[in-house]
């Protein structure tokens, strides 16, 4: 249908309208549309715009057509913000619902991690305490001075923080992309 118009605003009360409904799918429509850079052949002048006949695919009740009904004889931009509006609200829920998504998953990890860290440190407790005292037992065997075992000590205890992150890096690389992760063992 051909718009109403008088001055610069379009008529649009609910008093004149019937059998309202939200448009449905926009975001695929606003995905389906081209914006284009063209010459027109009349001037050759450069302008932008879209290309009426493949809007006329999308969105129909935007095109205005000859009275063949298949050639498009002019396209009502200002009507495209409605479709444009019902877009972005459907992409923020989109987006919504994969922040909060995320953000289960960075609390799984996060749960994940202290525990996990509450692990090795009592991986790494056990080990050195066992470590300590059979390298005391060593170094009095072998006269080693205090110095000396606090080294062998603290590379043992790096050695296992080092092993731990490496184990919580692959699991969070797992947790956040299980499909593109592979685990090397």
């Amino acid at each position: 249908t051909d718009p109403i118009a008088d001055a610069w605003t379009t008529y649009s009360s609910r008093r004149w309208k019937q059998n309202i409904q939200p448009i449905q799918g926009a975001l695929d429509k606003v995905k389906a549309l081209n914006g284009v850079y063209f010459n027109w052949k009349a001037d050759g002048k450069r302008d932008i715009g879209m290309i009426a006949e493949e809007v006329g695919a999308v969105i129909p009740e935007v095109v205005v057509y000859e009275e063949n009904g298949i050639d498009a004889k002019s396209l009502d931009y200002a009507r495209l913000t409605t479709v444009l509006i019902e877009a972005i609200k459907e992409q923020g829920e989109v987006h919504q619902a994969q922040i909060k998504a995320l953000e289960a998953k960075i609390q799984a990890l996060e749960a994940l991690s202290i525990q996990e860290l509450g692990n090795s440190k009592e991986l790494i407790s056990e080990n050195s305490a066992g470590e300590i005292s059979s390298s005391a037992r060593d170094n009095q065997k072998q006269g080693r001075n205090d110095k000396e075992s606090m080294s062998d000590r603290t590379s043992e205890s790096e050695f296992s923080l080092i092993k731990w992150l490496e184990l919580v890096i692959r699991k969070l690389f797992a947790f956040l992309n299980p499909s593109n992760y592979l685990v090397q063992k």
